[in-house]
């Protein structure tokens, strides 16, 4: 049984790890590995890797300045830049994994897979793992990290590393018992009945939105809090994602 570098990925700010035996994944998670793998080989065991809270924003922050400074300075022009965080991520896994597994084969699918047909089954590990509960707000959330936490990497490996998770846990939700989610939603997409998903997209787009940068509902749930991203993080992944929602309303 190998070690698995843990102190490594966490030293570089990915300090959420899960290891399975893909034998032991149910059959549609199995097969929806298989075909976002490039070499459809018979993989042995899939990595799952994520952050939680904020230990992985400060290095992002230092490989975006190392590019810009290696480019003089230009603008986002790079994929490096595009997507800064997949980029990171896709180096320092590649750079631990290379010297920790001394030639066995590993590929990862999730974010930079090379098949055309994209992973879908983050939230499934995630599941397996022991990372998620669905919230109110449609962020999922666990009892530690509550829903300040991402996934950044699924890796297939040939390895013969220990299997791991978070321990099975109820949904935080479930025990909660104030509803600041629901009450601090603006436009009340929020609610115990389901998410409703149009009129949170459209207030987002509306000018003076209080939502452009953060998700008022996310931030006033409590589990958590003491994880939540400082606003530099938050607001560059919610004008991500905002900055595609308007242009997918351009097209």
């Amino acid at each position: 049984m190998q070690n698995f570098p843990a102190k490594a990925f966490t030293e570089k700010g990915l300090n959420l790890q899960a290891i399975f035996d893909v034998a032991s994944l149910p059959e549609g998670l199995r097969e929806r590995l298989q075909t976002a793998s490039r070499y459809n080989d018979d993989y042995r065991q899939v990595i799952l890797l994520g952050h939680g809270g904020r230990a992985l924003w400060p290095h992002v922050e230092h490989e975006a300045v190392m590019v810009q400074a290696k480019m003089g300075g230009q603008a986002a022009v790079s994929g490096d830049i595009d997507h800064p965080i997949d980029a990171y991520a896709c180096r320092v896994i590649t750079e631990i994994l290379e010297e920790d597994l001394k030639g066995q084969r590993f590929e990862i699918i999730y974010p930079a897979g090379h098949t055309g047909h994209p992973f879908y089954g983050l939230q499934d590990l995630g599941v397996v793992a022991g990372w998620h509960h669905t919230s109110p707000f449609l962020v999922g959330i666990n009892p530690v990290w509550g829903s300040w936490y991402a996934y950044r990497a699924v890796v297939l490996t040939n390895s013969h590393y220990q299997p791991a998770s978070m321990p099975a846990s109820p949904s935080p939700c479930s025990a909660c018992r104030t509803d600041d989610c629901v009450v601090a939603c603006p436009v009340g997409a929020v609610s115990r009945d389901g998410f409703d998903m149009e009129t949170c997209l459209q207030y987002r787009q509306t000018d003076g939105s209080h939502c452009q940068d953060k998700c008022l509902a996310r931030m006033a749930c409590p589990v958590g809090r003491e994880h939540r991203y400082r606003q530099p993080q938050m607001s560059y992944h919610y004008h991500r994602s905002l900055s595609m929602l308007q242009s997918m309303s351009a097209d």
